[in-house]
């Protein structure tokens, strides 16, 4: 079943990467893991899938034709692009069939990366972390001097290029 709700989220900022594209130019993408992660969250894992209709070397590249489909209440709904890759023979290939993909899952939307072909449109903008609000009675950490939270894995708190620190763990040294 498909989470309309979901597919309707615009785009966060933190799924978007980007790269040094022709003459200098920023490029921004989201990831081929994320693409896949994000149909199986909206469209559930077994409610899409896709298929590699034809590839064929172009130059010093490769071009791959792929076709999605997802299944809905009406029936399915295909979409179909290609995609580039070059390099070494092997990766060319995987990097064709990843960017069409991409490509086919862009036209579902913004959680798909849409937006990033929008050359009017702002890019996504970065959520700042809400600060961790102090708990007052949860004392102060001895080896760093910071105030102890409560966060979703106990009570702790993060130095910044430190691995958390845990009051049970600490306290029980």
């Amino acid at each position: 079943m498909i989470d309309i709700d979901e597919l309707k989220k615009p785009l966060a900022a933190s799924n978007v990467s980007s790269r040094q594209g022709p003459g200098g130019k920023a490029l921004s993408y989201v990831a081929g893991f994320y693409v896949i992660e994000t149909a199986n969250r909206v469209f559930g894992f077994d409610g899409w899938s896709y298929e590699v209709q034809s590839f064929r070397e172009v130059g010093k590249g490769v071009i791959a034709h792929v076709r999605v489909t997802v299944q809905t209440i009406n029936g399915p709904v295909i979409r179909e692009d290609v995609g580039w890759g070059q390099d070494d023979p092997e990766k060319a290939v995987k990097e064709a069939v990843t960017d069409a993909l991409k490509r086919a899952l862009r036209t579902f939307g913004d959680q798909f990366g849409n937006s990033l072909y929008d050359k009017d449109a702002a890019p996504p903008q970065k959520q700042r972390a809400a600060a961790p609000k102090k708990q007052d009675g949860l004392g102060i950490c001895p080896k760093h001097n910071i105030a102890w939270v409560q966060g979703r894995a106990g009570v702790g708190h993060v130095v910044e290029g430190e691995a958390p620190c845990l009051k049970e763990s600490l306290l029980a040294q």
